[in-house]
């Protein structure tokens, strides 16, 4: 009994991956079709990831663009991929980035994987500043 019952938890997990793999795939391909538009980094920084009593601390750029005069931001982490220790990842200030990004809804953004200047920068965060949940009057006016 125990052996089928663990047997059902692992074939419930594996299905969930495959659903989430396909999910992401099909994402992935619907936004390769959006308009491109350039980005810029902004900013580089250490963000602190929380993982149960220990933390780690992981390197992003936050960048922004613009569509139709409004602008955007996003977030990308950040890996060396031939660049020495001692080169610091705030060289990538001000670079250019190509952004992908949804013309219904341009604060949604997709940038593929990309290796610039000795980094690799790759999309792991939303937008803080993005959100599918519109804003809400609390009525304190």
């Amino acid at each position: 009994m125990r052996l089928s019952f663990n047997l059902i938890a692992f074939l419930c997990l594996l299905a969930s991956y495959a659903i989430y793999a396909i999910w992401n795939h099909s994402r992935s391909k619907k936004s390769e079709q959006w308009p491109v538009t350039d980005g810029t980094i902004q900013s580089v920084n250490t963000e602190i990831i929380r993982e149960g009593r220990g933390s780690t601390e992981l390197p992003v750029c936050d960048f922004s663009y613009c569509v139709n005069g409004e602008y955007y931001s996003g977030r990308l982490s950040i890996s060396r991929t031939s660049v020495p220790d001692d080169y610091p990842p705030r060289n990538l200030v001000n670079q250019k980035i190509h952004v992908r990004y949804d013309p219904k809804k341009p604060s949604k953004c997709f940038v593929p994987p990309v290796d610039l200047d000795g980094f690799h920068l790759a999309r792991n965060y939303p937008s803080p500043f993005e959100s599918d949940v519109e804003p809400t009057s609390l009525g304190l006016d």
